[in-house]
């Protein structure tokens, strides 16, 4: 299951075909790319229903297969969710995989006035202006089904295949997030894309970066089905 990103409020399943096709080439694996409820016409937790609702109904569909869950932006930030969410009592996912995930809605921490952080697709500006729209509840914030990284307690979660961007205002807490993770036992893949913005999986065909982390993706799906077997 592939959560395309877009602050939770942009995006369809048309402008990620083509991503969600290469995945599917490089993987060998059968790519369902998810459209979500979006905001701010359905704010938080609609997304993170739909998430958990579409994860049910492909283990109904393909019993005794594994589940990956992956996305990117704030795809990864649904896929982490309903990663968590399946751990307690949902289908076994054998992995999750994000790229450059906001793990951390308190976005008054965002380093305002950094000129090499906010140099990129998305500055510190946007990304709040993302989350208020899709939280309309700013008690909501720390909630870890909004912010997985302030979820207490992250063991017995599947192997990660974290991705981040050098030159990403979420760098930081995507990559604090694999720590978390890898602090609770989990098994943790990191790959840092030097000189690469928020987004750059997308430019698929335009960035010679996207076709590697495509790449990566399905060499390290490779290596978790060898293992499982």
């Amino acid at each position: 299951m592939y959560f395309p990103g877009g602050g939770w409020v942009l995006g369809d399943n048309d402008a990620n075909d083509l991503l969600a096709r290469r995945l599917a080439r490089a993987t060998g694996l059968t790519i369902y790319l998810v459209e979500y409820s979006k905001a701010p016409e359905h704010p938080f937790p609609a997304a993170v229903e739909d998430a958990q609702d579409v994860i049910g109904w492909v283990a109904r569909a393909a019993p005794g297969l594994s589940l990956h869950v992956g996305g990117d932006s704030a795809g990864a930030n649904l896929a982490a969710v309903a990663t968590l969410a399946a751990r307690e009592g949902g289908p076994p996912i054998a992995s999750q995989i994000l790229f450059y995930p906001p793990t951390d809605a308190c976005y008054d921490t965002y380093p305002q006035g950094d000129a090499e952080a906010n140099s990129g697709v998305v500055t510190a500006e946007l990304m709040a202006w993302f989350w208020r729209q899709y939280v309309s509840d700013p008690v909501l914030l720390v909630d870890p089904r909004v912010s997985p990284l302030r979820a207490p307690n992250l063991r017995g979660l599947p192997p990660t295949l974290l991705v981040t961007a050098e030159h990403d205002i979420l760098r930081d807490e995507g990559e604090e997030y694999g720590r978390r993770l890898e602090e609770a036992g989990v098994h943790v893949t990191h790959r840092r894309f030097e000189g690469q913005m928020h987004g750059f999986l997308s430019f698929v065909d335009v960035l010679p970066a996207s076709d590697l982390a495509i790449a990566a993706v399905g060499e390290w799906i490779a290596g978790r089905e060898e293992v499982r077997l």
